[in-house]
């Protein structure tokens, strides 16, 4: 029996994970992809906010400015790649500039320090490649991190220290039984817990539901990306926000701590809740909000376009976090949209006191909890004296696996026999940026399916990109039939 069983492994999920580890707590999580972080959580904009925009009062001002304060030293503790770079609110009029006042004003009572206003004439010189129409801009101290480093980050630490964590269970059934426990059936088995965590993103709604637990409506968004090549580093330094609308915080410029430019999202409602397809739509209206911004943006360079999705509460416009009032011993979190990334640790030391206080589960410190997690050597990231010691001790990191990035055979080795879920290219890509480069895995994606077949034993026929119905060679050519046959194998 387990203490408590959370479903959905994106960022709150895996923040809740890790957070419970710190006690003696038998947990487990199930994820219904073949991989931890594979939603919202691996498609957006990896903002850490400062925690200015959200209405003073709610649970997203509040546990955005305490996860904001956490995320140096997690990001310390875990090593996944995080810079504060700090971020620009822009104005172009005085209407813009108004607004710029009274988010000032909120920062000051969500309990956010740092921020100030800038004259135009400071901000052109700290960020030249803006436009000249701009009249002033808000700073704030938010920083941006590679979101999916930091969900298989917590996954790992949170393994690292017990939690067992399941991909490729999606469920199909939650029973509560006359002790009240429940019995949570998925694709691949049957669990029982005393308590259970539902953390299931844009699916939290249907898993409430299903539970038998409470109806909320959840509405999915929409939001595409434009990715650039490294060559664009350092194009602006900061963070450039436009001034926040009814759909969000508009259309971002964003510099990446890995050194890519990105640029987006679009914001729109849509009924989807399992998709990644861009619209050219989408993707025009990303291009024409950024340059306004920033007029001198290449249209070229442009290496990968991506589409997220996240989850807005249709009635409930803030975060959904409460245990059950139907169900004891079912929390429900639901309607985790930005800034939920940001106050994703936070929330999980408030779900960790909602077990503990309201629903009295007995929470005893583990002190064998280790807090840090050792991340993939990066072999692009060392000095040559630090590549030399590296190869000596094993030569398989001297044999480079994707050019673009600087990958080596040693790290996807490595990414293979640490990964929690399925091994796909998807999974590798994540962990080592094997496939993220300028030409988008078109010279290492064979390298990296040879490397999981020798390592795994899988065929070239079961490797896939992000899991089932995602395979990318059906076998050999010259054993394929061709319509209407072969006389020989030169016809293959």
């Amino acid at each position: 029996m387990l203490d408590v069983l959370i479903i959905g492994g994106g960022v709150t999920g895996c923040s809740i994970a890790r957070e419970l580890s710190r006690y003696k707590l038998d947990v487990a999580l199930v994820e219904a992809k073949c991989d931890v972080g594979k939603g919202t959580s691996s498609a957006n904009s990896g903002i850490v906010h400062a925690g200015y925009d959200p209405k003073p009062g709610t649970m997203k001002a509040r546990f955005n400015m305490l996860g904001n304060l956490m995320f140096d030293q997690l990001a310390e503790d875990l090593q996944f790649a995080y810079t504060r770079c700090g971020s620009y609110v822009v104005g172009f009029d005085d209407n813009d500039m108004k607004t710029i006042d009274k988010l000032l004003v909120q920062a000051t009572l969500n309990g956010v320090d740092g921020c100030y206003k800038v004259s135009r004439e400071e901000l052109l010189e700290r960020e030249p490649n803006l436009t000249p129409e701009v009249t002033g801009a808000l700073y704030h101290p938010s920083g941006v991190c590679a979101s999916y480093e930091m969900v298989i980050a917590l996954a790992e630490n949170a393994m690292q220290n017990g939690v067992k964590i399941h991909c490729s269970n999606e469920v199909t059934a939650i029973k509560q039984l006359p002790d009240n426990s429940f019995e949570v059936t998925t694709t691949q088995d049957v669990y029982h817990a005393k308590h259970v965590v539902n953390c299931a993103g844009l699916f939290a709604d249907i898993i409430s539901e299903m539970a038998g637990a409470e109806v909320i409506k959840q509405k999915p968004r929409r939001g595409d990306y434009f990715i650039y090549d490294k060559k664009h580093a350092g194009f602006v330094n900061t963070i450039i926000f436009p001034c926040p609308g009814p759909m969000g915080k508009g259309v971002l410029v964003i510099p990446m701590p890995e050194g890519n430019l990105v640029i987006g999202p679009s914001s729109t409602d849509t009924d989807l809740r399992d998709s990644n397809y861009t619209l050219q739509e989408e993707l025009d209206f990303v291009w024409n909000n950024a340059t306004r911004c920033c007029p001198d943006l290449p249209r070229t360079d442009v290496i990968a376009s991506f589409m997220g999705l996240r989850s807005e509460g249709a009635e409930y416009h803030d975060f959904y976090i409460k245990a059950s009032d139907k169900l004891k011993g079912f929390v429900n979190l639901s309607c985790i949209a930005s800034p939920g990334l940001t106050s994703s640790p936070a929330i999980a030391k408030y779900v960790a006191g909602i077990l503990r206080d309201e629903l009295h589960l007995n929470m005893q410190p583990d002190p064998d909890f280790n807090p840090r997690r050792e991340g993939i050597s990066h072999f692009s990231h060392m000095s040559w004296e630090e590549r030399a010691g590296i190869i000596e001790k094993d030569p398989s990191y001297g044999r480079i696996v994707c050019r673009c990035e600087t990958v080596t055979e040693g790290e996807v080795v490595d990414a293979i026999h640490r990964t929690p879920g399925t091994v796909t290219l998807g999974s590798v890509k994540y962990r080592t940026r094997a496939g993220m480069g300028r030409c988008q895995g078109g010279f290492c994606t064979c390298r990296v399916m040879d490397l999981i077949s020798r390592e795994t034993g899988m065929s070239k026929e079961e490797i896939t990109t992000r899991g089932e119905g995602s395979n990318i060679v059906m076998g050999r050519i010259k054993e394929l039939e061709m319509e209407g046959g072969a006389e020989d194998d030169k016809e293959c």
